[in-house]
């Protein structure tokens, strides 16, 4: 296992789900660096998946701390770990 995807083993709000777009983003970035950003199809899908990949990754911590804090209700103690 790599350095990148340990750190990324230890968010819980990544899932497999996740960690599989991050990995097809991480794909079409090392092809844009292969035709020297000249293709511009090449750029666009880039851009969208890299969009798209930040946008699931906002929900998906926001959907988990949420769901931390409905855990712990009233106690503070809980939600200070």
């Amino acid at each position: 296992m790599s350095r990148t995807q340990r750190r990324l083993a230890q968010k819980p709000w990544i899932t497999s789900d996740l960690y599989k777009l991050i990995k097809t983003k991480n794909k079409l970035y090392r092809a844009l660096i292969r035709c020297k950003f000249d293709d511009k199809q090449e750029y666009k899908r880039y851009r969208k998946m890299r969009n798209k990949v930040n946008h699931q990754l906002e929900i998906s911590k926001r959907k988990y701390y949420q769901s931390q804090f409905l855990e712990c209700g009233n106690d503070s103690e809980k939600c200070g770990n």
